[in-house]
């Protein structure tokens, strides 16, 4: 039960930086819209 622990924290990680690199990439991207 430990690797499904593991996995699920990594999933969880992985999907956190995921959404925070797409912020950032929006935002770099489309300054305007961001701002607004």
């Amino acid at each position: 039960f430990e690797t499904y622990i593991v996995s699920t924290l990594i999933y969880l990680a992985l999907a956190i930086l995921l959404r925070q690199l797409l912020a950032g990439l929006g935002w770099m991207l489309f300054p305007r819209k961001a701002s607004r």
